[in-house]
This record gives structure tokens, C-alpha cells and sequence, in this order.
């Protein structure tokens, strides 16, 4: 599987190095994911000069594919020019009253946004353009259109200094069309998750591979059957592995895999043999003095006792995962800690403990601006001021869980965007 994403770095890398202008990318959605997370690894690297501005949105029409990227691209411009200004550089011109000329196509709008990219970024700084929308089927002929548009006037022009990665259509328009262009590379990575899965078994059964590559291998191809319910297979492949960790004496890896076949047990339901396993995994951990093993056991092990009614001993271990989370400031594993300590003290019928608890965790998240645990955390406490008949604390939570949501939903737009263009 090393070999595969190798392989494919290297072709993204030897691509930037090149004469070559476009980058076409075939394949499913799966190895697309994959490929651009290459490309982002790369962008990191000091050694890279080129400029990565992605645009991965939806493609339903083109005007309003064409109008996110403009958004996009003048939302980056606000937030780096001050940056650059407080560096003592000068800032980025605004975008053009061109690029949203209505009277304008969305393909000509587009190009003129291009044009004024690459006038206004320094000329050592390689300009790397990723049209690849991840939403399958894309409108095929119109984003064909766009795209071989964009193509023919940078060649027309004669512009340097810019590169295209793009997605093709399902029916390989065009890569159909570029084949035997000079200029283009045609590529198909080998990401997908039958050929990764087919990566992983080669891994694993490879004479040429070192024990602990073998081993690893086992364990992500053991992933795979879990994921197509293929529980004996992955618990014969995790049982090769323990073997293999066990025969080198890496305690540690062994309790991570004594753990992973607990959650193997846990997925069918078999919560004792989940217990069995999750116990034996924390008791290693212990040894081995791995506080973070630990902390991430105890829930499973109080997630295993919870489905069993063991009230009282599930308290037991998600109290210890809470206190090692709050001295580790693992604060995600804190408040699921929390949450689930919570939940068992309402199995018992203790709401009124149940309710203190998610209190508690309501605002550590609150100190903590830990947005994603306030709102579930506000959830139980809704449900439970309902269930205490406290009209006034169950508004009052349903508020503040609507203005979290509110939040998110404001943010992650933002987000998604902004990971388009990290200047380097």
C-alpha cells in the first residue's frame, strides 16, 4: 500500500517540476479524497513554491460553480492581506470588477479571475489550480466545458506560471480529448478502495515485507473485513498480529490490538467477550504505564459493562478515563467521559446525578469554547430537564443548543473554504 501512495506522490510531485500544464485525474470519489490529501502534504513542504488554491465544492451549474470560487478566492484575499501588511509587505489587490461583470459568461468571469491571480502574485510563485468537485455525477458536458475553455486561453495567451489539476467526467471527456496532448498527463491513481485493500493484502503477505510491515498490513486489511462485516477473517488476521507483537515484545502494540478485537466482539453485540478483551488490553496498558491507552480503554470498558447493565462498575471506568483526560487536557476524551458517566447514572434512574454530571461538562466545554461537546452535552440536559418536569432549564438549554448549532453551521462553511489556499 506504501507503494501505492508513493507512486502517486511522485507523479504529483514530477508534475510541478515539468513543462507539462494540466493534470487530469481519473477515478472515483474515494481515490480523488486520497490523491488531494497527497497534494496537501506536498503543499506543505518548504522546498514547493507553487501557490495550491483548490476548489472542491459541488459543480451543479457552472455560474454557480464559478461564483464559490470568486467568493472563495476574495475571502482568502481579506484574511491574507492583513497578514501580509503586518509583515511590513504589501497587500494583494482586491479582485477586479471584471471577474463579476453579469454581462460576462461564467467561463470568461472565470478566466479573468486567473488572469488577475497570476498579475498580482509574484511571479516566483507558481500558481497551482485544483478543479475537483467531489459530488458524483458532476454536470459532465458543462464542466467539460469550463474546463477546456480555461485550457485554450492560457495556451492562447501563452501564460506561464500556472497549473491545472482537474477532475474528469465519468465518461473521461476529457481526458479523452487531452490523451495525446504534450502538455497534459492522463492519471488514474491507484487509491481506490480495491486497490488499496489489494495494497493491503500484498503487505501482509509478502515474504519481501519485514515482520512488523507484515503485521501492520494484517491489521488494515483486518479494517476492510470489518467494514464488510467480515468479523471472523478480522479477528484471524488481529490474532496474527498479537501473535507477531507478542513473540517481539511490543507490550504496547499488543494492547492496542487486544483492544481492537474487543471492539470486534462489541460491533456483534458480544459485550462479554468485548469486556473480556478490553479488560485484559487496559491491564497491559497499566504495566506499560501508557496513560493515553488507558484513558482510551476505560471508555470502551465502560461501554462494554454500560451494554450489560453493570452500572456501578461502567461508573468505575469512565470516572478513571474523565480523570486521566483532565490531567492529560485530552479534553475530547474528557467530556465523552462525561457524557457517557451521564448516561449510566440515568440507566440507574438517577437523573438528578445524571444531570450534574452533563452539568459539569456543559461547562468545561463552555470554559473551553468546545462548541461540538457543549451541543451534545446540551442534548442530554434537555432530555433531562424534560424528564424532570423543569420547563425553565430545558428552554433555557434548548436556546443555548440553537445558538450552538447556529455556530457550527456559520463556521464550517468558512472552513471548507478557507482549506483552499494556505500561502506558504
Amino acid at each position: 500500500m506504501k507503494a501505492q501512495f508513493s507512486e502517486a506522490e511522485e507523479v504529483a510531485r514530477s508534475f510541478l517540476a515539468d513543462d507539462r500544464r494540466v493534470l487530469i485525474v481519473r477515478g472515483a470519489s474515494d481515490s480523488l479524497v486520497f490523491f488531494l490529501k497527497l497534494l496537501s502534504k506536498i503543499e506543505e513542504d518548504p522546498l514547493v513554491p507553487d501557490i495550491f488554491l483548490s476548489f472542491g465544492h459541488p459543480f451543479r451549474v457552472p455560474a454557480e460553480y464559478v461564483e464559490t470560487v470568486v467568493s472563495q478566492i476574495e475571502l482568502q484575499l481579506a484574511a491574507l492581506n492583513p497578514q501580509l501588511t503586518a509583515a511590513g509587505e504589501s497587500p494583494l489587490p482586491e479582485v477586479p470588477a471584471t471577474v463579476r461583470d453579469p454581462a460576462l459568461t461564467p467561463d470568461a468571469r472565470l478566466w479573468e479571475l486567473i488572469r488577475f491571480l497570476r498579475s498580482a502574485i509574484s511571479e516566483q510563485r507558481p500558481l497551482l489550480l485544483t478543479f475537483c468537485p467531489f459530488d458524483q455525477p458532476i454536470g459532465e458536458g458543462r464542466f467539460s466545458f469550463l474546463i477546456e475553455y480555461i485550457i485554450t486561453r492560457l495556451e492562447e495567451h501563452q501564460v506561464e506560471g500556472i497549473k491545472l489539476i482537474v477532475r474528469d467526467t465519468e465518461s473521461n471527456l476529457l481526458s479523452r480529448k487531452y490523451n495525446d496532448w504534450p502538455a497534459a498527463i492522463v492519471y488514474k491513481p491507484p487509491l481506490d478502495r480495491e486497490s488499496l485493500f489489494g495494497g493491503m493484502m500484498a503487505q501482509a503477505e509478502s515474504p519481501e515485507a519485514s515482520p512488523d510491515e507484515r503485521a501492520q498490513g494484517q491489521l488494515l486489511a483486518a479494517g476492510i473485513d470489518v467494514g464488510n462485516q467480515r468479523f471472523d477473517a478480522a479477528l484471524e488476521r488481529n490474532r496474527i498480529a498479537l501473535d507477531h507483537y507478542t513473540q517481539s515484545g511490543q507490550r504496547e502494540r499488543q494492547s492496542i490490538v487486544i483492544s481492537n478485537i474487543g471492539d470486534i466482539y462489541y460491533i456483534q453485540g458480544k459485550f462479554p467477550e468485548a469486556q473480556a478483551h478490553y479488560e485484559q488490553a487496559i491491564q497491559m496498558a497499566v504495566e506499560i504505564e501508557s496513560q493515553p491507552l488507558v484513558m482510551y480503554q476505560c471508555i470502551n470498558l465502560g461501554n462494554a459493562l454500560l451494554m450489560q447493565q453493570k452500572y456501578d462498575e461502567a461508573q468505575i471506568y469512565y470516572r478513571s478515563s474523565e480523570q486521566l483526560a483532565g490531567a492529560n487536557r485530552a479534553l475530547p476524551h474528557q467530556i465523552r467521559a462525561l457524557e457517557m458517566s451521564g448516561t449510566a447514572q440515568r440507566e440507574q434512574g438517577l437523573i438528578e446525578e445524571a444531570i450534574r454530571t452533563w452539568e459539569r461538562g456543559a461547562q468545561i466545554c463552555r470554559d473551553t469554547n468546545f462548541t461540538l461537546g457543549l451541543m451534545s452535552m446540551l442534548e442530554h440536559l434537555e432530555k433531562g430537564y424534560g424528564e424532570m418536569m423543569d420547563e425553565e432549564r430545558q428552554a433555557a438549554a434548548n436556546r443555548e443548543l440553537q445558538e450552538c448549532r447556529t455556530a457550527v453551521s456559520e463556521v464550517a462553511p468558512a472552513l471548507a473554504r478557507s482549506n483552499g489556499h494556505q500561502a506558504h
